[in-house]
């Protein structure tokens, strides 16, 4: 399957049976966890001491956006 996103944005019309909101509430909805997101994981680089080389570490495989929504769908 595609990313989620993709899949949503190809089928408007599922999305109030998948997260229980229209469109543009999930798009209005997923702005503010990502302001937090990058307002915390800025903070946190400043207090963090580095133990593995930068870099290093196992990437996500999901964006930060496909993390928000299938975590509304799950619930």
């Amino acid at each position: 399957m595609d990313s989620v996103l993709g899949y949503i944005e190809k089928h408007l019309q599922e999305v109030q049976v998948l997260v229980g909101l229209n469109y543009n509430q999930l798009k209005q909805l997923i702005k503010q966890p990502i302001a937090l997101h990058t307002q915390g994981h800025s903070e946190a680089e400043l207090k963090k001491t580095i133990i593995i080389k930068k870099g290093g570490g196992r990437q996500t495989k999901l964006s930060f956006k496909e993390q928000i929504l299938l975590t509304l769908i799950y619930w």
